[in-house]
């Protein structure tokens, strides 16, 4: 394995320590929000400069599997493919 540099190492370990950090927010975020989602089941909480407003929605997506059954290979011109890069970062053993 070759040897990286200090700078490099520190920046690995920075964008570790924000994952951990960002990852921790997003789990205090998800508690607060099924919080008032329990309290509040529908309408508006006004709370001065903050204002929480639940409503009931419905999205309606497609059953790829279902679709492939039916239309067989007929699905690809329906298909697109979006190529990206992708990173993770995890903790060394």
């Amino acid at each position: 394995m070759k040897t990286q540099s200090k700078d490099l190492i520190s920046k690995a370990n920075e964008l570790y320590q924000v994952i951990q950090q960002r990852k921790a927010l997003e789990k205090a975020e998800s508690e607060l929000k099924d919080f008032f989602k329990e309290k509040i089941t529908d309408g508006v909480l006004d709370a001065g400069a903050v204002k929480i407003l639940i409503q009931k929605r419905e999205r309606t997506t497609l059953d790829a599997k279902a679709l492939e059954k039916e239309l067989g290979p007929k699905l690809e011109k329906f298909q697109r493919v979006t190529e990206y890069t992708q990173m993770t970062v995890e903790a060394s053993a």
